[in-house]
């Protein structure tokens, strides 16, 4: 797009662009939402000023955004973050975009630990540090380690939480918990990779353009929650809980797993969409 245009006829152009990407169903609010982040105004300013012509400078910015977005760029890697639990996140190709629905695993940390003012809690495979970060911001006495294999995803965790002033968080790098050696928490939480490896969904929108190893796992996708759950009873507390964010159709499988492990209570809780989502217990002594 070129010459002289209006935001609503930029607006127009790019939706009709956007419409023509089969794995974009978004295409007029993601137009918007380019052209808003090109401007640095909210997208209000869209719908009060649609006659405003754009300046060259403006122009070339949206419309190498637009192009970004046309190869299949997750919208969150473009603008460099994501909004998770009402917090800003910065993210990057080397963190997985955090979803609406893993805010169930928050919601379900605080609901566990009611009025505990001493918990300790571990985010296995942190990534971004969402789950960590968001915990934290509504917890400040709560000691929380962050973990995660890669570095990378690491020093966006630690610049996420230092943005959110999330001064009880530690951050350790190693696989699951080799980095923690004997130490035990009164919750251990993760939302590791459970996608087969293989499975068509990793070719298709955002999941091509994010880290793979933090997407899929071996043995139908379930290597990495079993690691997990086997480890898990050394480093939980007597009648410390586990929480996990699991596929569709793993549920029956996890919890045959936390069964076998020793964990009692078990639940499976549904995200809005009415999929199970996580999978929690209890370690009984």
């Amino acid at each position: 797009m070129s010459g002289t245009i209006t935001i609503y006829q930029w607006l127009m152009q790019a939706a009709r662009q956007l419409s023509r990407v089969s794995e974009i169903d978004t295409h007029q609010l993601d137009a918007k939402i380019l052209l808003a982040h090109a401007l640095h105004k909210e997208m209000s300013y869209l719908i009060t000023w649609p006659e405003k012509n754009l300046t060259d400078k403006i122009l070339a910015a949206a419309n190498l955004l637009l192009q970004r977005r046309l190869v299949g760029e997750p919208i969150a890697y473009i603008l460099g973050y994501r909004e998770f639990w009402s917090l800003k996140f910065k993210v990057t190709p080397d963190v997985l975009i955090p979803r609406p629905e893993t805010e169930l695993l928050v919601q379900w940390c605080l609901d566990k630990s009611g009025d505990s003012k001493d918990c300790e809690l571990i985010d296995l495979g942190t990534g971004s540090g969402a789950i960590a970060v968001a915990i934290a911001s509504e917890r400040p006495s709560f000691k929380i380690t962050a973990t995660d294999y890669s570095k990378d995803a690491l020093n966006i965790a630690r610049e996420n939480a230092k943005s959110h002033n999330c001064l009880n968080i530690r951050f350790k790098q190693g696989y699951w918990f080799d980095c923690v050696e004997d130490e035990q928490f009164d919750i251990i939480v993760s939302n590791p990779p459970y996608v087969a490896v293989g499975d068509e969904h990793l070719t298709r929108g955002d999941l091509v353009h994010e880290p793979i190893a933090a997407l899929a796992a071996e043995q139908k996708g379930l290597e990495d929650i079993q690691h997990i759950v086997n480890s898990a009873r050394k480093h939980l507390k007597p009648g410390g809980y586990i929480a996990i964010e699991h596929g569709y159709d793993q549920a029956a499988t996890i919890s045959l797993l936390m069964s076998a492990a020793g964990f009692v209570e078990l639940e499976t809780i549904s995200d809005l969409a009415n999929i199970d989502r996580i999978t929690t217990g209890r370690l009984e002594f």
